[in-house]
């Protein structure tokens, strides 16, 4: 037999020479392949020699312009796989094969002979290992590092089905393990980051009890360790300035060293056998010294990282992570044309090749600062395009098959590197002319989250039920953000959320499924030109992060009119700038309406631990020079601004215009969310025709709850009488009857569809807490486990950790202690998520408040910005929130987009919203609004209606604060 089976293996080399010299062709080869007899198969070493030789093939072949021949001979070897596989019943063949595969940089045609493997299985599939979980181990492990991490993990949550927990089969165990492993790190790429911790815990406990070899049970450990440096990066930045460090940051970063070390000592003790899984460790040791800004623990594990990669053979990945890491130690360290020579030669070999994405992001944003730092502008350029296309590829990845919370953990690294690539290659100088191609990456990275997030987008998927099936969760999740008062513990509360976060992963997994696919839509400035006038200016603020790990970022506004190129002017440091913004916000804001009783409503304008000043700032003291747009407003009517971070607090219309006077009084200024809003908002005529305008007004808030007996209501909003007289008014011009009192409840809000107009007059807030400082210091004991010689720690599986409860221990039918836990979870624990920061109170606020027990309809009295960005607002041309802050929003820690109520009326599907930035006179807001909808009826757009109110009213009320608050987000 053995005679045999050598002829065939020969005689296949020998068409696969005559093909690469010309004498046959693919089709001979594949005769001669089809010839195989069983007994050629069964002898592994004929299956082996074949994919040796006939990957040589595919490489000679191999024609870029047609790559037909080469993909034709990988079928082939793919097909003799499978053939192996089905008549000896192992995994051997057709793994060796996908291996090969992607080790040549071809993991999807890897993927697709493993999804084909687990369809043809083979005899021995109740066998010990069994064949098809072991496919689909090597299946989800190589989707996640293609990025198709839906996929991923189907195929290890189907493969663990196959190997259920409690199996006494060590070999079985063994198979779990690895699919939990790799389950995790699909998780993590998620950001799943909890259940991650979970499942390496038990891949920890498996080890230990099978007695694996040390470097094996090290990658449980390093693994561990990864996920709790992420973890870290949960709970905030490292540094909260330049001296005071952000405890629970650290504390989970010392947990992550303390897993990193006990791997590496497993790793040492293995070498030379581990020295790949060694150097990964050393590196990851190092990725947290960079966030301690300790360069002689990143010099000590970089240089030892470097002394593995060059003592012994590593992969060529893992050989890119130890040149990048110590690139980064040079360039730390001031060596940046050393740091040029570690990188270059690697970037010049992979630019513009496939292999190019296989080079971690650290190696080309240090390859980046590097060639900026010497001066080297033409190597700069390419690295950024190069860094650009590759993000280009995980943007597509992360919107289009991962869900909302995946998708925003795995793009925040990529905002990053666009700021650092913006700070990089802007010109030098306060301003100038801004390149196509970096606004153009801009365009397709700012704002593509948030245009996600409404209802507006789930409703242009046309996916029919599925997008009910996410809707309903996303609404559940935001009312669990206010209503964790209900239980007894912060804890609980929080956990009931991550469990409805799980219902809206997995809903929004299953809406990708449905999905046909395709990429984020890419905005070019030619796109956003051509949806504007020759009148219009478009101001887009960005932020940009110079070179050097201890630069300052800044920020740019970039200038964009209908003919020409864009342009930029450097408005300074985000921190220098963040601050005047802050206080400037609160100048106006800051004022005591007329007849107000509430001492509280005054705020101090100077920050703690600045010297007394002789008086308080004014807003032209604070914003002057802040936005100089007075040289590009020639023949310009109307300012569209998208704002970024704390820009949004600040009523643009008073900045000073050309002629030093505040804008609004020769222009129009809108809002946007992004730039790119401008070309991918809801063109054309609704599907629907709008329903009838819905009018809310002098909210009930008390109705008629008598308070317990001792208590005193805390945060207890006042009626506002003004708003009836609004309501009516409003009611009378657009022909509906307002809906007053009781009826101007939460309930008939959340039930408005599609009307033509949404016109409240009630209360804003804006809960300042945000998964507070305070909860995170919530004393609780950490379980530390030894499972062999490694210490793992976790959190109790229930509430005895618990050292202090902020939800206190009253009974919970206690009117008393539900106001007291309801107001204590408002003010000093309050949302997991921004976008429930916003919100409007409307009837039974004050009854909800109190401890009482309320109706459906009433609940909280509460709807925040991510209950808003749910309604079907598809034809509806105008949102007025006319209330106290409802203008006021939180800020996307990814891109800088704004999440509140104005730009949620937006992703519901509104044309405009109009929204104020402080607490203003309910007197004076009832006349704006009347004024404002007589200009609309003049013929005025929204935007240009709500200014010409706003001028008229200044003309008697000469004040800012009774009529800049106002603010049009949208609008034509």
């Amino acid at each position: 037999m053995a005679g045999e089976t050598g002829k065939w293996l020969a005689g296949l080399r020998q068409v696969c020479a005559d093909v690469a010299a010309g004498r046959a062709s693919v089709d001979d080869v594949d005769a001669v392949a089809r010839g195989v007899t069983v007994d050629d198969v069964v002898v592994a070493a004929n299956v082996f020699g074949a994919y040796d030789v006939l990957l040589w093939l595919a490489g000679e072949v191999w024609d870029d312009s047609d790559p037909d021949a080469g993909l034709a001979v990988l079928a082939i070897g793919g097909n003799l796989a499978l053939l192996a596989q089905q008549v000896t019943g192992e995994p051997a063949a057709a793994l060796t094969y996908a291996r090969r595969l992607g080790r040549h940089g071809m993991q999807v045609a890897a993927t697709n002979l493993l999804r084909a493997a687990v369809e043809v299985g083979g005899p021995p599939l109740q066998g010990r290992p069994p064949l098809r979980p072991q496919l689909l181990n090597l299946l989800g492990d190589m989707l996640r590092q293609l990025g198709d991490l839906r996929g991923a993990e189907e195929a290890l949550v189907d493969g663990l089905d196959d190997v259920p927990a409690g199996v006494s089969d060590g070999d079985d165990e063994r198979l779990r393990a690895a699919l939990l492993n790799n389950l995790a790190l699909v998780l993590q790429s998620r950001g799943e980051l909890t259940r991650a911790a979970e499942l390496l815990r038990e891949v920890v406990d498996i080890d230990h009890r099978l007695g694996v070899p040390a470097a094996e049970l090290a990658v449980s450990v390093d693994n561990l360790g990864s996920v709790h440096r992420e973890i870290a990066d949960t709970h905030g930045p490292l540094w909260l300035s330049d001296e005071y460090v952000n405890e629970p940051t650290s504390s989970e970063l010392r947990v992550a060293e303390t897993y990193f070390e006990q791997a590496q000592e497993l790793f040492r003790a293995a070498l030379p056998d581990s020295a790949d899984d060694y150097a990964i460790s050393l590196i990851n040791s190092a990725e947290i010294a960079v966030l301690r800004k300790d360069a002689a623990a990143l010099d000590r594990l970089s240089a030892e990282a470097e002394r593995i990669d060059g003592e012994h053979p590593l992969t060529r990945s893992t050989s890119w992570l130890v040149r990048s890491m110590r690139g980064r130690a040079l360039a730390d360290a001031g060596r940046h044309g050393d740091a040029v020579d570690l990188l270059r030669p690697w970037f010049d070999e992979t630019e513009g090749t496939a292999a190019a994405h296989e080079v971690p992001e650290r190696a080309l944003t240090v390859l980046l600062e590097s060639a900026a730092a010497i001066g080297d502008g033409a190597l700069l350029e390419r690295v950024a395009h190069e860094i650009l296309e590759v993000d280009d590829e995980m943007l597509d990845r992360a919107l289009v098959g991962s869900t909302s919370r995946s998708a925003r953990h795995q793009l925040r690294p990529v905002h990053h590197r666009t700021e650092a690539v913006l700070g990089a290659c802007l010109p030098a100088g306060s301003g100038g002319v801004l390149p196509d191609w970096l606004y153009d990456a801009l365009l397709s990275r700012k704002g593509v989250l948030q245009e996600r997030a409404g209802s507006a987008w789930l409703r242009g998927l046309d996916a029919g039920s599925v997008v009910d099936e996410v809707r309903a969760p996303r609404s559940e999740l935001a009312t669990l953000d206010l209503d964790g008062a209900e239980v007894r513990t912060v804890r609980e509360a929080r956990r009931r959320r991550v469990e409805a976060a799980e219902r809206l992963e997995a809903a929004e997994r299953a809406l990708q499924r449905s999905l046909p696919g395709g990429a984020v839509e890419r905005v070019r400035l030619g796109d956003v030109q051509a949806t504007l006038d020759e009148g219009t200016l478009l101001v887009d603020i960005v932020r940009e992060r110079p070179p050097g790990p201890r630069s300052a970022a800044g920020y740019v506004a970039v200038l964009v009119r209908r003919q020409g190129p864009a342009r930029f002017i450097r408005l300074g440091g985000v921190s220098e700038l963040d601050d005047r913004l802050g206080r400037a916000a609160l100048v106006h804001a800051a004022r005591l309406p007329a007849g107000s009783r509430d001492p509280g409503a005054a705020r101090r304008l100077t920050p703690v631990g600045r010297g007394a000043e002789s008086s308080p700032p004014t807003f032209a003291d604070l914003t002057e020079g802040l936005l100089p747009l007075a040289a590009h407003l020639d023949g310009v009517s109307r300012v569209v601004v998208a704002p970024h971070g704390q820009w949004a607090r600040v009523p643009v219309a008073l900045l000073p215009g050309a002629d030093g006077a505040p804008l609004v009084t020769g222009l129009e200024v809108t809002l946007v969310p992004s730039a790119r809003w401008l070309v991918t908002r809801p063109a054309g005529p609704a599907q629907r025709d709008p329903g009838p305008a819905v009018v809310m007004g002098d909210a009930d808030f008390d109705l008629g709850v008598a308070l317990a007996p001792g208590v005193l209501l805390e945060m207890r909003p006042a009626p506002l009488p003004w708003t009836r007289a609004e309501a009516e008014e409003v009611g009378r011009v657009l022909g509906v009857a307002p809906r007053l009192g009781a009826e101007a409840s939460r309930g008939a809000f959340l039930a408005a569809d599609g009307p033509v107009i949404l016109h409240v007059a009630s209360h804003g807030t804006f809960i300042d807490a945000y998964a507070s400082e305070r909860e995170q210091r919530e004393p609780r004991t950490q379980v530390v486990e030894a499972r062999g010689d490694i210490v793992v720690t976790r959190e109790p599986d229930d509430d005895e950790g618990i050292g202090w409860s902020p939800m206190g221990e009253a009974t919970p039918d206690d009117p008393a202690a539900r106001h007291r836990r309801r107001v204590q979870w408002l003010r000093e624990v309050g949302p997991s998520e921004p976008s429930t920061r916003s919100a409007l109170l409307l009837a039974g606020f004050n009854g909800w408040l109190a401890g009482a027990e309320t109706s459906p309809d009433i609940g909280t009295g509460v709807v925040t910005a991510a209950e808003l960005a749910l309604l079907d607002l598809e034809a509806t041309e105008l949102v007025v929130l006319s209330a106290c802050e409802t203008g006021v929003s939180a800020v996307d820690d990814v891109d800088g987009t704004v999440l509140g109520l104005r730009t949620a009326a937006l992703a519901a599907g509104a044309d405009c919203c109009i929204a104020s930035l402080w607490s203003v006179d309910d007197r004076v807001t009832a006349e704006l609004m009347t004024r404002m909808y007589a200009a609309r009826a003049d013929g005025h757009s929204w935007p240009a209606a709500l200014r010409a109110a706003q001028l008229a009213v200044r003309r008697h009320h000469p004040d800012p604060f009774y009529w800049a608050a106002w603010v049009a987000e949208g609008g034509s």
